[in-house]
């Protein structure tokens, strides 16, 4: 009963916190998608017994800002006495951010995103608003990028407590085609945990897959994700 518990909040705080990342990355980078141009990132997260699917579409149409709107849904229940019921996870995540300078061209990189996570299956407190500022450093070309987080989160389902959330990240290219991903992460009341994974362009600067396995540096969490990100051409 207690190791069922320890599953069903850990799934519950990784869906609530992975709307910061490049998915399947938790921690964010300080980028937004091409102007006039939108993205579809779909991605599956696994810990061995619980299960989630993700699809999040997100453009940036207006005011060089990219807007998010997308949901999940989870074969784990939202209390223990739901054991039971299939799909007791579905969220509807909304967000926006906006960034100051760009990466690439500037060598860093910084901005502001804030959103919800809508929580059908609660009958009280189902929003949990979140902020966070995301930095973001390049070198040697363009080809080791640094991303480091810094956010609140308001979980009113947990006793109004202040959470907050601090992170950091690289992805370093092997090839055009290839990069290696690493990321470690800490949120209050939990235990620091980290990432590691590739990303694969299948089609260059269209679609990328991504792969990570992750895991609580004391060990004992460990899950698995698999992403697809699919990237149009400007819309007009």
């Amino acid at each position: 009963m207690k190791k069922s518990l320890f599953r069903i909040c850990f799934i519950l705080l990784i869906s609530s916190i992975t709307m910061y990342g490049a998915r399947p990355m938790i921690n964010d980078d300080a980028r937004v998608v091409d102007r006039h141009s939108c993205q579809l990132e779909t991605w599956g997260l696994y810990n061995g017994d619980i299960a989630e699917y993700w699809i999040v579409p997100g453009c940036n149409l207006f005011l060089d800002m990219e807007i998010s709107l997308g949901g999940m849904m989870s074969n784990a229940p939202i209390q223990q006495g739901l054991a039971d019921e299939r799909f007791g996870g579905r969220q509807l995540v909304t967000g926006v951010k906006k960034i100051f300078k760009d990466v690439e061209s500037d060598g860093y990189s910084f901005g502001l995103a804030l959103g919800n996570v809508y929580n059908f299956k609660r009958s009280k407190y189902r929003n949990e608003y979140y902020i966070y500022a995301p930095i973001s450093a390049a070198f040697f070309d363009n080809t080791l990028l640094l991303h480091s987080n810094i956010g609140y989160k308001l979980k009113r389902d947990n006793g109004d407590r202040q959470i907050y959330n601090v992170g950091l990240g690289l992805e370093q290219e092997v090839s055009q085609r290839l990069w290696i991903l690493g990321e470690f992460f800490y949120e209050r009341f939990d235990t620091l945990k980290y990432q590691l994974g590739l990303r694969i362009w299948l089609i260059q600067d269209r679609i990328q897959l991504d792969g990570t396995y992750g895991n609580a540096f004391s060990g004992r969490e460990s899950w698995v994700s698999l992403g697809l990100r699919f990237l149009s051409p400007p819309i007009f």
